[in-house]
């Protein structure tokens, strides 16, 4: 998410350099975010004048094929700043306005509190801290950032001192609460001259004319408790309660929160879709009731009490997705379709932007569909659904946040036109670079369309033909790791056209592991589980679940994780859910949630609701074949 490149391109104002030796170095993919000061009795820090501040506009130069970039940049006399950083996406031409000094920029706020991240757990200074380096910076256009940074920065004689530990803080804008955080630290110089961060970020996009700062500050008194290892935490909705659980399966929470639907933002809040029972007939021989709409609420960080309540327009939704910015949707059928065949079949996707209040949608959107319920959100908030047009081809409409109608669209440009309508995406993940990955099964053999597809940011389109025997294949969600690395689960239960729709069981029981651009699967893992979705972690820990549907009775109804680089299985959970969402760092404060997407479990399908909606959806999608 946002992390390691707010030392990144962050640093970018700190303007850091490529890689000389520094004292310590901070551990990938432990920074976070979380805009909430600590009391204001926090020392402030203090700067040293030492030198005058040099404003410029600096040009990012990206490499034809995408990759880093490594530059010095501009830094007051006597201070060097340089920078590698691995570019995802920016415009031709776009420039960062950066303004580094000894002094605060007169454009940032006051350095008066600073927050503490978990993952960093840095005591409350006993006797004040001292900032020594600042830096703002303005880029003229998005910037997103992806892959292991690399920053350094040279000060002059006399500044740094041997044995002091120096941490970054940084400052975002377009955060909801805007102030100080600590996402670095501690490092040490091992030279007297030099200070060096590294890591690694999932994705993170820094917005047009927005203000970001950098400051790099020590503390009086050191701390003595090292930062703990990063840990990756798994939220698990179930029908009354959130189970938070490590990958060894040591489980940090039970949250009494219910959540069918489950999503997180960058601040760690939660928020939920809840479905109460169906109430029981008034009295023999009376219909049942309809079901009662869905209870979709916002927890803050760390609380069980419902901070926020909304009200969709569409009560019959299934899933849903969130951003790290706060937006969310909840989508599915409306109440009259209800997927038997009769009548069209539509997604309706309410629409709740950043910041909400509460109520009322701030949108609703109805895509035209006939197959599997999909959608994702981006980081951003940037909303991607499908949409099948009149005459049969398959695009999806891509909506900006805030917007009502499609900024763009994707068009299925590998499927032939006239096989289009079959197309039935059914998980999604974006990766660092901004490509989309679908995985495609209608849960209908044969399905000769079943596979990945990769749709890239330049527009060309790829497939990589998954798992697949006798039985044919069945992938069943996908998910990105920081590194590029593309992950899909197989799972080819279902039903066979060809033998009047008889049940099938799954027989791959495979994850894929794809190696950044290759349509050609690097590796295989396999076990005796009928997954889906997965879910990725920035260091490619990866997280399943399982169902014991089969008429083979193969398979577990449980939660596992697989150990980063192995074939390693862990039972973490004794439940299998529909939506897993991750969350790096320390649970005892709110952290950040990976996205993006994103977004393990805001890339959903079909999968909400666990095993009585997978065969909902297989369903609906017999439904619709029958129809054709």
């Amino acid at each position: 998410m946002r992390r390691f490149l707010l030392i990144g391109l962050a640093l970018a104002a700190t303007t850091v350099a490529a890689c000389n030796t520094g004292g310590g170095t901070t551990p990938p993919g432990q920074f976070r975010s979380t805009p909430s000061p600590v009391p204001t009795a926090t020392p402030v820090p203090t700067a040293t004048p030492l030198a005058a501040a040099v404003a410029t506009s600096v040009p990012v130069a990206i490499s034809s094929s995408g990759n880093a970039i490594a530059t010095p940049l501009p830094a007051p006399s006597g201070y060097t700043s340089n920078l590698t950083i691995p570019i995802a996406s920016a415009p031709a031409g776009t420039t960062i306005a950066i303004t580094s000094s000894t002094t605060i920029p007169a454009s940032l706020p006051v350095l008066s509190h600073h927050r503490v991240i978990a993952s960093v757990r840095l005591p409350k200074a006993a006797t004040g801290n001292t900032a020594i380096f600042f830096d703002s910076l303005t880029p003229s256009a998005p910037i997103t950032v992806a892959g292991t940074i690399s920053a350094s920065q040279a000060f002059p004689s006399g500044v740094l001192t041997s044995g002091t530990q120096y941490y970054l803080g940084f400052y975002d804008s377009t955060q909801p609460s805007p102030a100080w955080e600590t996402i670095a630290g501690p490092v040490t110089t091992s030279d007297g001259r030099t200070l060096t961060f590294s890591g690694s970020t999932k994705s993170f996009t820094m917005q047009a004319n927005a203000l970001y700062g950098i400051a790099i500050f020590s503390l009086a008194s050191p701390t003595t408790t090292p930062p703990p290892a990063p840990q990756t935490l798994a939220y698990l909705g179930a029908n009354t309660s959130i189970t938070v659980v490590n990958a060894a399966g040591v489980v940090a929470t039970t949250l009494p929160i219910p959540a069918n639907g489950l999503g997180l933002d960058d601040a760690g809040n939660v928020y939920s879709m809840a479905y109460p029972p169906t109430p029981a007939p008034v009295g023999s021989g009376s219909p049942t009731p309809a079901p009662l709409p869905p209870t979709i609420a916002k927890y803050d960080a760390g609380s069980t009490s419902v901070a926020t309540s909304y009200t969709p327009s569409n009560t019959s939704g299934v899933f849903l997705i969130s951003a790290g910015t706060g937006a969310f949707s909840t989508f599915g059928a409306p109440n009259a379709q209800n997927g038997n065949g009769s009548g069209a079949v539509d997604e309706v996707f309410d629409v709740w932007d950043a910041g909400s209040t509460g109520g009322a949608p701030s949108r609703t959107i109805t895509e035209p569909f006939t197959g599997v319920y999909f959608g994702i959100m981006a980081h951003d908030g940037t909303l991607y659904t499908p949409h099948l047009n009149g005459d049969g081809t398959f695009q999806y409409d891509v909506y900006a946040p805030g917007a009502s109608t499609p900024t763009r669209t994707i068009s299925e440009t590998i499927v032939p036109a006239d096989q289009q309508a079959n197309f039935s995406p059914n998980y999604a993940a974006i990766g660092p670079d901004g490509t989309l990955y679908v995985t495609e099964y209608t849960f209908l053999q044969p399905d000769p369309l079943a596979g990945l597809y990769i749709y890239k940011p330049d527009g060309t389109e790829a497939f990589a033909p998954t798992t697949s025997d006798a039985n044919g294949a069945g992938p069943e969600g996908v998910d990105v790791d920081a590194g590029g690395n593309v992950y899909v689960v197989n799972n080819n239960a279902g039903y066979q056209v060809n033998n009047d729709y008889a049940p099938q069981d799954d027989s791959l029981h495979d994850i894929e592991v794809f190696a950044p651009g290759s349509t050609t699967a690097a590796r295989h893992i396999t076990g005796s589980f009928n997954a889906y979705p997965i879910a990725a972690a920035s260091d490619g820990t990866l997280f399943i679940s399982s169902f014991t549907f089969n008429n083979d009775g193969v398979g577990e109804n449980e939660t596992d994780s697989i150990a980063a680089g192995t074939s390693t299985i862990t039972t973490i959970s004794s439940s299998g859910v529909s939506g897993i969402v991750l969350y790096d760092g320390n649970r005892e404060t709110t952290g950040k949630v990976r996205v993006a997407a994103s977004r393990s479990s805001a890339s959903l399908g079909h999968g909400g609701g666990g095993l009585a909606a997978h065969r909902l959806a297989i369903r609906r999608r017999m439904a619709a074949a029958l129809k054709r």
